[in-house]
């Protein structure tokens, strides 16, 4: 589960780094379900997974389906206004480089499976989305590489990063 966590902060760490994500909620990124945060401060993103798989051809990758919620007031904001939330959430995801060895860990694709309608929570007056991603990872070294194993035939691959592409060494 140390990968989930580190994907979970890794997505945490693009989003409140990017403006348009940022301007809306602050650094109000939660890495778990919003009914799991003591008093939750709105606008805000939560993280969770869904599921947790290990991929059985490449030793400790994982395969994660996570849950990206936008929770806006809906007293102050409109559904365009989460939807507009949505599609900047969408474009960072969909196109960032997210390896990062300061967390050990490199998202080798990262693409949005589904998304909920706008849905309205009269209590306390929020709107709601829920965004569904698939997440593929791969543990890294500690220096400049990825080690991946093919755990049928024991082959170890290394893998580079160079100016935001993955690439492999010969």
């Amino acid at each position: 589960m140390k990968a989930a966590k580190r994907v979970l902060e890794k997505i945490r760490r693009v989003l409140t780094d990017t403006p348009a994500v940022r301007d809306v909620v602050q650094r109000r990124v939660y890495t778990k379900h919003i009914s799991q945060v003591d008093d939750p401060i709105y606008p805000a993103i939560s993280l969770y997974v869904l599921t947790n798989n290990l991929n059985n051809s490449v030793q400790e990758a994982v395969q994660l389906s996570v849950q990206i919620d936008l929770w806006l007031q809906s007293g102050r904001k409109t559904a365009v206004n989460i939807m507009d939330l949505a599609e900047d959430v969408n474009k960072v995801l969909n196109r960032q480089d997210l390896t990062d060895k300061n967390l050990e860990i490199a998202v080798a694709s990262i693409f949005q499976l589904d998304a909920g309608p706008v849905m309205t929570d009269p209590e306390p007056n929020l709107l709601h989305v829920p965004l569904i991603y698939r997440v593929d990872a791969f543990p890294t070294t500690s220096d400049d590489g990825i080690i991946l194993q093919d755990q049928a035939t024991g082959d170890k691959i290394e893998l580079n990063v160079e100016d935001g592409q993955i690439i492999t060494e010969d």
